[in-house]
């Protein structure tokens, strides 16, 4: 098995395999502000042993906000008011404390933007004319987001392994706070509202324990299957969030629905 390494501004991991099975691309998890290629490779040793090539990139990742907008506004003011006070001195000292301020919250934001131009930078880099999508937790929703958005037609295939797919079910929780938050860069940052694009295989997959997941899946499935997509949903009884990316439960459900799509 050969590793190699390209460095077009971003590296990517690529196992060889096969060249006449379509590659695979893993999108790591990490709540979009953390996670590595390395979580992936598990699945990519599965996947290179059975014949495919796997690309593993690695993607621009955010940074969560830690503090609220209430708290970042009113420490603003705060600053401002100290500024008022003490001169120009402090004035200065503020502009640089409210400039890390904003900075730190863009590159919050852009947790979503930046990776979906990195994913299309990678399929223009490789131009392969056929490949299949595949990603774990916010790399689920990444790739998902990607897939409905993109027009490309050598996206054929699909797996979404336990992603935040809508905003019907999450919103109450910190990563639902961060998808929220990026809507001022992007309208409806979630693949259930962009299933009318162009027709792919799917397969949605998730795991015991991802109980509000589970629901974002069913919902994410129905919006697929209405709009004329070929999906599929599976469960895994054993495995849960956190271990399906290494577990031999996930690999056979993906390996056995790659091998019916392929024939």
């Amino acid at each position: 098995m050969r590793h190699h390494y390209y460095k077009p501004g971003k590296r990517y991991m690529i196992l060889r395999g096969n060249n006449k099975l379509p590659p695979i691309i893993l999108i790591h998890g990490g709540a979009w502000c953390r996670g590595k290629t390395l979580y992936m490779i598990p699945m990519a040793h599965y996947f290179n042993r059975i014949g495919f090539t796997v690309v593993v990139p690695e993607y621009t990742l955010g940074s969560l906000a830690p503090m609220s907008g209430l708290i970042q506004l009113m420490l603003l003011l705060l600053l401002i008011l100290f500024a008022t006070y003490f001169g120009f001195g402090a004035l200065i000292v503020s502009l640089v404390a409210i400039t890390c301020i904003y900075i730190n919250n863009l590159k919050w934001q852009r947790g979503i933007v930046d990776p979906l131009r990195d994913i299309n930078d990678l399929l223009k880099f490789l131009q392969y004319g056929k490949v299949t999508l595949v990603g774990h937790s916010a790399g689920a929703h990444l790739a998902a987001l990607y897939a409905t958005l993109s027009k490309r037609d050598n996206i054929e295939r699909v797996i979404c392994i336990s992603g935040v797919y809508s905003d019907h079910h999450n919103m109450s929780t910190r990563l639902g706070r961060f998808l929220a938050h990026n809507l001022q860069f992007m309208l409806k940052p979630y693949p259930l509202y962009h299933t009318h694009g162009r027709k792919r295989k799917w397969l949605l997959v998730n795991c015991e324990l991802d109980s509000g997941l589970k629901r974002d899946t069913f919902d994410f499935a129905m919006a697929l299957n209405e709009s004329g997509h070929d999906v599929q949903v599976r469960y895994l009884n054993r495995s849960n969030h956190f271990t399906c990316i290494k577990a031999e439960e996930t690999f056979e459900v993906m390996s056995t629905w790659l091998n019916t799509t392929l024939k």
